[in-house]
């Protein structure tokens, strides 16, 4: 999405924004008035507004039942469409240079530590995640290996790994690896083979 749009879809959120809060205000006063719990001498209303004050009880309970389901349809509407704007995760600064800063995203962390881990033996598939810890990175990563994987031994080289050359490539402080093991499942055909 180009900024202009961007800026565009902004604009259309506040206008819908401020018109739906200009009806609720709206429905909201007319049952007040029908409630009797506020009249209005400002000059500035209208009379059949007025004439809301003098209802009968029956049709004050009519008439705020309608307002209370309109503005609950109003706030469903809302609920429905409103879809928050999502935020572009921010990257981690690696250097700051005389004239700018160099940065790297946060996917490009994630295929960097994805690709050391699946070099390693045994290792069928992985998939890694990073996020800011209070001292540095902290990845994660849920690794799937072959059943005959020494899982103690591999959970130790994956995390000395990642840390070490994630720190060294990257410049970037490593403060956790965690990693989460699950074995491939047998095919048939190699049950019977064992």
């Amino acid at each position: 999405m180009k900024a202009n749009e961007k800026s565009v879809t902004h604009i259309n959120r506040i206008l819908a924004s401020v018109l739906l809060l200009i009806l609720v205000l709206g429905v909201l006063l007319a049952i007040a008035l029908s409630l009797g719990a506020t009249s209005l001498d400002l000059g500035l209303v209208d009379e059949k507004l007025r004439a809301l004050a003098h209802l009968s009880a029956v049709e004050r309970g009519v008439f705020s039942s309608i307002g209370a389901v309109f503005v609950l349809f109003l706030l469903s509407v809302v609920l429905l469409i409103w879809r928050p704007v999502p935020r572009r995760a921010r990257p981690f600064p690696v250097e700051i240079a005389d004239h700018g800063w160099v940065s790297i995203e946060r996917e490009s962390v994630c295929k960097l530590a994805e690709r050391l881990v699946l070099a390693m033996q045994t290792v069928r598939n992985v998939r890694a995640s990073v996020r800011d810890g209070n001292a540095g990175l902290v990845l994660r990563c849920e690794v799937v290996v072959d059943p005959t994987a020494n899982i103690p031994e591999l959970g130790a080289q994956v995390q000395r790994e990642l840390k070490l050359r994630i720190e060294e490539q990257l410049g970037l402080r490593v403060e956790d690896v965690y990693a989460r093991f699950r074995f491939v499942p047998y095919r048939p055909e190699e049950r019977a083979l064992l």
